[in-house]
């Protein structure tokens, strides 16, 4: 799960954080059902909020993840690394 680890540390636009929170809720659904496809499907789709090369000109509108999603993140990482589901 590094893509959830990057995420972290990416800028994206308000929305764009919506869906990740939506998604990172996929992966624990997944991590809990223990089920793999689910869980490959939600990291493509977390793959797709992966910013560009390119910035945005002047990165208006564009944000660091919020602390409580970012919690949520660090939540999962542990339990992906650790196993448990």
């Amino acid at each position: 799960m590094d893509t959830l680890a990057d995420a972290q540390r990416w800028r994206l636009p308000a929305a764009a954080w919506i869906l990740l929170d939506g998604l990172a809720a996929r992966v624990d659904r997944a991590l809990r059902d223990d089920d793999p496809a689910a869980l490959r499907d939600a990291h493509q789709r977390l793959e797709l909020l992966r910013p560009g090369p390119t910035p945005s000109i002047g990165g208006h509108g564009i944000s660091a993840c919020p602390p409580a999603l970012a919690k949520k993140i660090d939540t999962l990482i542990r339990r992906v690394r650790a196993g448990i589901s």
